[in-house]
């Protein structure tokens, strides 16, 4: 299944714009996901660029690379090396709204965000089967903004249920 949206924002210098996307697929789970990006920039090397999903998972797409190379247009993974591991999606459900994060993170020029797409492969969830959906180990993922400019969103993995203590410090 393959859903697309053409938000035509403007990321301006030190700015973050979300774009979300609705998807309804009568609660199918993702075993699969390519994201399409049609973003203008003049120096791609300012930004970053990550796909929350409607569970809260947090994929890094972009990590400012690419220094002052033009644009980033293509199909993630198919035609553009993710940052992140689009796998952490498999095994979650489709439905609800996925959010595209892109995040200038200097100044001196401005860009768009032309066009976003999701290309999801799918089946039916197994209800008796989501216990088995934990992951294997304990895993504290990276923040996301980073650097932090007034809030930071912190995913980590918990390889079984119960109590978790968080502490950050400056």
């Amino acid at each position: 299944t393959q859903a697309c949206v053409e938000p035509n924002l403007t990321i301006s210098d030190y700015a973050e714009i979300t774009s979300a996307m609705t998807i309804d697929l009568d609660d199918a789970t993702v075993s699969g996901i390519e994201v399409y990006v049609d973003i203008t920039h003049t120096y791609i090397g300012d930004l970053t660029v990550w796909l929350i999903s409607p569970t809260g998972t947090n994929v890094s797409l972009h990590n400012r690379t690419g220094y002052g190379a033009d644009n980033i247009v293509g199909w993630y993974p198919a035609e553009i090396v993710p940052a992140g591991d689009l796998g952490l999606f498999d095994g979650e459900p489709t439905d609800g709204q996925w959010v595209l994060h892109v995040r200038d993170n200097a100044s001196g020029d401005t860009g768009r965000l032309n066009e976003w797409c999701l290309r999801i492969t799918h089946g039916a969830i197994d209800p008796a089967g989501l216990d088995d959906k934990l992951p294997a180990v304990l895993a504290l993922r990276a923040n996301r903004p980073n650097p932090v400019r007034g809030y930071t969103t912190i995913v980590f993995d918990l390889p079984q249920g119960g109590p978790v203590e968080l502490a950050v410090y400056d």
